[in-house]
């Protein structure tokens, strides 16, 4: 669980990230990329225990910023926000982040099957997250076009 929260997002000033409540921000945002299942050598699906999902808002949304389950101020997300959502399928939990400070990463191989990865990284997570591996080409030029706008 990621440890920190503003008080409210404001419009000036750096871009912060923040926990907000799954429900009321993905079906307002664009899947870009999630976390596929692995397939072992014998073609057995395995789902990951857990999950990443990354969205981009499609337009302006009101909603509470978090800290775990305790509400913290409400907070406007502007529009081609940065949200990741992390389901932990053998807890049974699901949480949502807007990630103001995110570096978003999609890495091709230059040569072959042109497969690319994309990853997630903030300042504030204190981490790199791989969202999605072995992307094929045509969805990776997908994926560039939706976050170059």
């Amino acid at each position: 669980m990621l440890q920190q929260y503003p008080e409210i997002m404001s419009n000036s000033g750096p871009p912060v990230s923040f926990m907000v409540e799954k429900n009321s921000v993905t079906p307002y945002s664009e899947l870009i990329a999630q976390t596929k299942p692995q397939k072992s050598f014998w073609g057995k699906v395995t789902p990951a225990p857990v999950t990443f999902s990354l969205y981009s808002t499609n337009s302006e949304i009101t909603t509470n910023a978090l800290d775990g389950e305790v509400v913290i101020g409400t907070v406007n997300i502007p529009p081609n926000s940065p949200i990741l959502t992390v389901d932990h399928l053998v807890e049974g939990w699901s949480e949502a982040y807007v990630l103001g400070d995110a570096e978003i990463n999609l890495d091709q191989k230059p040569k072959g099957k042109r497969l690319g990865t994309l990853s997630v990284s903030s300042a504030w997570m204190k981490m790199s997250m791989i969202v999605e591996e072995n992307i094929e080409s045509d969805k990776c030029d997908t994926i560039r076009k939706r976050l170059n706008n």
